[in-house]
Formats: C-alpha cells, structure tokens, sequence
C-alpha cells in the first residue's frame, strides 16, 4: 500500500520496488541496497509476473539479479514468461542470480516438496536451459522449500531465522563492486 514507501531501514536505500498489479492486497517484491553503494540498478520489471530485474556492476561485468515472487494461484505465464525474460537480459551479463518464493512442488528437484507438479517440471526444465542451479539446501517454509536461489554463480547461500512465516534467505554474491569516493 502507499503507507509502505515510508519504510526505512537504516543504512540502506529502496532500489526498486513492484506493487501487485490484480488489485489484490499485499505482495509484491522491493529490493534494497546499502546506501552507500550506487551499483545496482532497476533494470525493468515483468510485464506477466511480480518480477523485477537489476543490473550489478561488478568486477566480473553486470550480473542479472531477478526479484520473483509467485502466488500460490498464479497463471503459469509467471513461469513460462521467465525464459523470455532472461533471454532479453543474457547477451548483457556475466551472471544470473534469481531470488524466488516460488510456490512450486517438485520432489524429484526441490528435496522439500509435497509432490511432483507440471509447472515444476516446466520451472526445472528453465533452469537446465540456462544452467541454473538451486542453492537454498533446508526447509524455508513449514516442511516446504519454497523460497529459491537460482544461479549459474557459485554463491554463499545461507537459510536464517523466521520473519512472518517464512524463513529468510542470506546471499552472498562473491564479487567485488565499486564504491563512490570522492575526488
């Protein structure tokens, strides 16, 4: 809602931020960066899905970082779309990192899942096309694993305490970028 863009947390700056567009209440995705870095930058977001895009400008070139969260009831076009998203974006980076609450059951791929489902299929077969592996290795929801790290990275991925009813996700992206200094 609009009372969120006043928000703050301390030593860190909004970089983007998605609203719900159906008109239903919550949700959503916003990324913040540590305010003294002007590294990451809001690319675009998706036109299907509440999905945002950033560039990282790093020491290994721009690296994609995509902001993903998938609603239990969701079309499967918010996965589907992902292919075509990441093809627009793959000739401009060295690296792709997705964090995802996907919602998706596949126990063949994901450890901690109810079942196997169509759209996992669909979402497992994405990955293999663009070499992207999973990250997150326990439980980030109840018995579930449903909050995701995809990336063709080697990345430190760390599962840490509840906020609301989700574990959070640490990430660790092992590059260095540049700091603004003053001349």
């Amino acid at each position: 809602t609009p009372s969120t863009d006043k928000f703050k947390t301390a030593s860190y700056k909004k970089v983007s931020r998605l609203d719900r567009r159906d008109g239903r209440r919550g949700g959503g995705v916003r990324v913040y960066c540590k305010s003294h870095l002007d590294c990451l930058v809001d690319v675009c977001h998706s036109d299907v899905a509440e999905r945002n895009w950033m560039y990282l400008h790093s020491d290994h070139g721009f690296i994609l970082i995509g902001n993903f969260y998938r609603p239990p009831d969701a079309d499967d076009i918010c996965i589907t779309s992902l292919s075509h998203e990441l093809n627009q974006h793959l000739p401009h980076v060295n690296g792709i990192v997705l964090v995802v609450d996907f919602n998706i059951h596949h126990r063949k791929w994901l450890r901690f899942s109810s079942g196997n489902t169509a759209i996992g299929e669909t979402l497992k077969a994405i990955c293999d096309d663009f070499t992207l592996n999973q990250l997150v290795s326990e439980t980030t929801r109840q018995q579930y694993l449903l909050d995701l790290v995809l990336s063709d990275m080697p990345l430190d991925v760390k599962v840490l305490p509840m906020i609301a009813d989700h574990k959070s996700v640490f990430i660790k992206i092992p590059v260095e970028v540049a700091s603004p200094q003053t001349v």
